[in-house]
């Protein structure tokens, strides 16, 4: 799929947009503009840092036997400094051992607790970096839901009162009479509905359940976009429109390619839709057959539009009324 194709799907818009806005969060707060620390406490410092403070303390107190000032330095430290005490009294390195024993007495009285075994001190410093990477990402998360929800639920009305394609088509569908299949001495199919394509639903896509008389499940029929005219702006200048049958004991599908007239003379088109399915001729009043071996459908071309393009192969579907049946097949027993 071409990329102005998938910058049309707004899922896809979403998801890129966040991680664009997650990007440039992350170049301006770490690059352009990052954070200038000032008189942090040593609680904010990395457990290296906070050791090589505490070692200081030790050496303060030693010459000036200021208490208070010891008991405040160590203080500052916060929850690690029980810890950080009990590492520099079991690797004294150069200090003074009696300065360390003396800064215990009078920063922890009752005496050093037994080491944690839970990880290093460095741990702290590194949640804040973690707390907004996931803040970020429910933030992305959030803002895709978010405007798929507003894409989704957005007013059927335009403000403007006009009706939305999607609900002009359902109109022209209620106010088109189904054909009575018993005035045309046939068997009622086991499904009939009508379905109408209007210009501007660029999301056009229907997929139906086909059920036997007694409620089985016998299979589906569908219908689609199958090509577009190859410009980039709004609405798709649809100009080919796929119709399928699916049937449920032999996992068969097949399909039917409606085209405009001056789209299906182009060979080159033609040629290349056949990959999915048989391209057909669009007529008013055409009535195409589509089979699998247990089912059969009849595509009757209500009603059709057509909008002329650039070049006659160009030319689009500005409404299209179909009506689909389907009946069972009898099946000879294998």
């Amino acid at each position: 799929m071409k990329f102005p194709e998938l910058m049309k799907k707004p899922a896809v818009v979403g998801t890129l947009a966040g991680i664009i806005g997650i990007i440039l969060g992350l170049l301006w707060g770490w690059v352009v503009q990052p954070v200038q620390w000032k008189d942090a406490p040593p609680s904010l410092l990395a457990s290296n840092y906070q050791e090589e403070y505490l070692r200081m303390a030790i050496d303060s107190y030693k010459l000036n036997q200021d208490v208070a000032t010891a008991q405040r330095r160590y203080q500052a430290v916060g929850a690690n400094g029980n810890e950080i005490l009990n590492t520099i009294a079991n690797n004294q390195g150069n200090q003074d051992p009696v300065a360390i024993l003396n800064f215990v007495g009078v920063v922890e009285p009752g005496g050093l607790s037994a080491p944690s075994t839970g990880g290093d001190g460095g741990t702290p410093t590194k949640l804040p970096i973690l707390k907004y990477v996931i803040i970020a990402l429910i933030l992305l998360v959030v803002g895709v839901i978010g405007y798929m929800l507003a894409r989704l639920l957005r007013p059927l009305i335009k403000k403007s009162g006009e009706q939305t394609p999607a609900q002009q088509a359902q109109q022209i569908s209620r106010q088109t009479e189904k054909t009575d299949f018993t005035e045309l001495n046939e068997e009622n199919p086991v499904f009939q509905m009508l379905n109408t394509y209007v210009l501007g639903d660029d999301l056009y896509t229907h997929s139906m359940d086909v059920n036997s008389a007694d409620g089985s499940y016998l299979g589906q029929c569908g219908l689609e976009i199958s090509d577009t005219v190859p410009v980039f702006d709004k609405p798709k200048r649809v100009r080919a429109i796929g119709v399928w049958l699916f049937g449920l004991k032999y996992k068969e599908t097949t399909w039917a390619i409606l085209m405009p007239p001056e789209a299906y003379d182009n060979s080159t088109l033609r040629d290349r839709l056949r990959v999915k399915g048989e391209p057909v001729r669009v007529e008013p009043n055409l009535v195409v057959e589509i089979e699998t071996r247990e089912l059969k459908m009849h595509v009757k071309i209500v009603k059709v539009e057509y909008g002329q393009g650039a070049t006659p192969e160009d030319d689009y579907y500005k409404n299209l009324t179909l009506e689909l049946a389907v009946w069972p097949k009898i099946v000879a027993p294998e």
